[in-house]
């Protein structure tokens, strides 16, 4: 009896695996949610204007080093 369901359980196993990889290959598109159209967008969108963006200060780190002036 005990082969009988070893049998069962190895053929099962090989199937699921089998079954698994086909639809790792071969994907199967399920929609869930059904599709509604989507809004056409115009355009011409009025959008908000964007302040100008400050350039960032240039630091030199090599300035420091000519300094002769500095007390050690």
């Amino acid at each position: 009896m005990y082969p009988l369901y070893f049998y069962i359980c190895l053929i099962a196993s090989v199937a699921s695996v089998v079954i698994l990889i086909l639809l790792a290959v071969f994907p199967i598109n399920i929609p869930f949610v059904p599709k509604t159209p989507k809004a056409k967008h115009t355009l011409v969108s009025q959008r908000k204007a964007r302040s100008p963006t400050p350039r960032p200060q240039v630091v030199s780190y090599w300035d420091p080093l000519n300094d002769d002036n500095e007390n050690l």
